[in-house]
């Protein structure tokens, strides 16, 4: 029987991080889910056209959590356009895990969502608020 939630969502699911209230972000997002309550506060720091720094506080349920610290691993000291394809990698990619396609390793930690595909939007609510706030961002660089 597979889980949902692996050891390495789980993991993922408890990295906190902390916004310092005292630093100047370059820009910040909240995006949420009204149908099941998760919500991602995005705190992002670009310097030139890189991410320097990207935190984010998420209230929702495992798969939320892991997913925006999976995501906040992958992209930080990334040049923002280099992030933006990562996130749409990433889409396209988990769109290949719930059809049962083989998709990129990276991925795989979402493979249980083929057996909950209602939950998709758990995960990919994190990618999609920062996408549109590094999309807002660039235009400035």
């Amino acid at each position: 029987m597979v889980t949902l939630y692996s050891a390495e969502i789980l993991r993922w699911s408890k990295s906190p991080q902390a916004v310092d209230e005292s630093m100047e972000y370059t820009g910040q997002i909240r995006v949420s889910n009204p149908i099941c309550g998760d919500r991602i506060d995005w705190y992002v720091l670009v310097e030139g056209q890189q991410i320097d720094q990207l935190v984010h506080q998420t209230k929702g349920c495992i798969l939320c959590k892991a997913s925006a610290s999976w995501l906040s691993a992958q992209i930080v000291q990334q040049p923002i356009a280099s992030a933006q394809e990562v996130i749409q990698q990433f889409q396209s990619e988990l769109e290949k895990v719930l059809r049962g396609e083989t998709a990129s390793s990276a991925v795989r930690i979402f493979e249980p969502l083929q057996q909950a595909p209602a939950r998709k939007e758990c995960v990919v609510l994190p990618w999609r608020g920062l996408e549109q706030l590094l999309g807002s961002l660039r235009s400035n660089y």
